[in-house]
């Protein structure tokens, strides 16, 4: 009997490919179980599948609903921020701005950064990293240059080129295409008074041949 009961609900749970029930719940309660404790429990099984998939549902449009308020939100305060009167003020500078911090990427290196942002819309970038233990070196060397698009007070977007050497082993590279050759676009955010971060989206070059889209990141404190 424990047996046929377990093909029953094999089979009526294959009838909804979603969670292996029927939606409309009616034709579980097989006739051949006459003792109403089964047909209970097996109502109750059913509830319990058919609240589960109404609640994962729910949550599920809830967070689709969620991100796509995000979304425009993000984008609502970039346009915000980001206009043509906040590009003439910056250009009205008239001198360079330089930054120091941190960059990471497959086309411009990773290591220390230093960045000049010229009174044009041109900015300029150098990335260099070493580390040495007994048996091997790993040196990164790259630059970058960066076209600003549209540029405010607080944010720009900006394309970018980029250009860097990938170095690791002990007597000969085991890097595999070490120059590697990166064109894509970013965008730089302040974070906090001077601190300001960039992500960038570069379509990499590899010497080897591969061409890999890739992501980019920096952080850099600039002294105005």
């Amino acid at each position: 009997m424990a047996s046929y009961r377990q093909s029953v609900l094999v089979l009526n749970f294959e009838r909804d490919p979603f969670l292996g029930v029927n939606p409309q719940g009616q034709d579980f309660l097989d006739p051949l179980f006459s003792s109403k404790r089964e047909n209970r429990i097996l109502s109750a099984v059913v509830s319990v599948l058919l609240f589960r998939r109404i609640s994962l549902e729910t949550r599920m449009k809830k967070r689709t609903l969620a991100v796509g308020i995000a979304v425009l939100l993000i984008a609502s305060l970039t346009h915000a921020q980001v206009g043509t009167s906040g590009l003439s003020k910056a250009e009205a500078l008239g001198k360079p701005v330089y930054g120091l911090g941190f960059s990471a990427g497959w086309a411009s290196g990773v290591g220390i950064s230093f960045r000049s942002h010229l009174p044009s819309k041109i900015s300029a970038q150098g990335v260099f990293g070493i580390i040495k233990t007994s048996d091997k070196l790993y040196l990164s060397l790259g630059g970058e240059c960066q076209y600003d698009l549209v540029r405010g007070n607080a944010t720009r977007l900006f394309g970018a080129g980029a250009l860097s050497y990938f170095y690791a082993g002990s007597g000969s590279n085991e890097v595999s295409g070490p120059l590697r050759l990166g064109a894509g676009v970013g965008g730089e955010f302040q974070v906090r008074d001077a601190l300001h971060v960039s992500v960038e989206g570069l379509f990499v070059f590899f010497s080897d041949g591969r061409v890999i889209p890739l992501p980019q990141i920096a952080a850099h404190y600039y002294f105005f």
